[in-house]
């Protein structure tokens, strides 16, 4: 009697759970819709296009890869779009330099796994870069980085405990990386 109340009560936990989630993507959705067209610019709901257009994280992690709320236009000079970017299992990659799991693999089949939300904005801006990226420290990007010495730490030992950036020019990624962009990066949620 007690394993049937204990099912029915996570039952009705996972529900109220995903009714809430479902409610908040709606939302989201809406306003995407709605900032999209007061400004003149394009919004589809779905375009899993946009997952192959990248080659960084977290674009190479996971399964069932969705680009969502795509706003497409201009800003000011610069063509741009900007999405969300979902993904289902693991937040390594699939094929990575030191973390190969087969036992991910399958595990990932599977239709509960963990969803992982990404914010991304793309700008065209007619000039060339090294190739950046900013993500979210863990223990396995510590782990990796003492193999590999590819995080580049910043002064700020908040910025560097909470973010890893990598980078072809070290050089620049220091110029990008001003204390002001550190401040900013490190104010916002999560």
């Amino acid at each position: 009697m007690g394993a049937l109340i204990t099912s029915v009560i996570n039952l009705v936990f996972y529900a109220i759970q995903h009714f809430a989630r479902r409610r908040e993507e709606r939302r989201r959705a809406t306003r995407a819709s709605r900032l999209a067209s007061t400004r003149g610019w394009g919004y589809c709901a779905r375009d899993d296009r946009w997952c192959n257009q990248f080659t960084v994280a977290p674009f190479r992690f996971g399964v069932d890869r969705q680009a969502r709320n795509i706003i497409t236009g201009a800003y000011g000079r610069w063509s741009f779009a900007a999405f969300d970017h979902v993904y289902r299992g693991d937040r390594r990659p699939l094929r990575g330099l030191l973390f190969t799991t087969a036992t991910k693999a399958i595990n990932l089949a599977d239709p509960g796994a963990r969803s992982h939300w990404s914010s991304v904005v793309a700008l065209q801006i007619g000039a060339g870069f090294p190739r950046m990226e900013i993500s979210g420290e863990d223990l396995l990007d510590r782990a990796a980085d003492v193999f590999t010495d590819r995080d580049i730490e910043l002064e700020s030992e908040e910025f560097n405990r909470r973010f890893v950036v990598h980078c072809e020019d070290r050089r620049f990624a220091y110029d990008v990386l001003h204390p002001g962009r550190w401040n900013c990066c490190c104010s916002s949620p999560g």
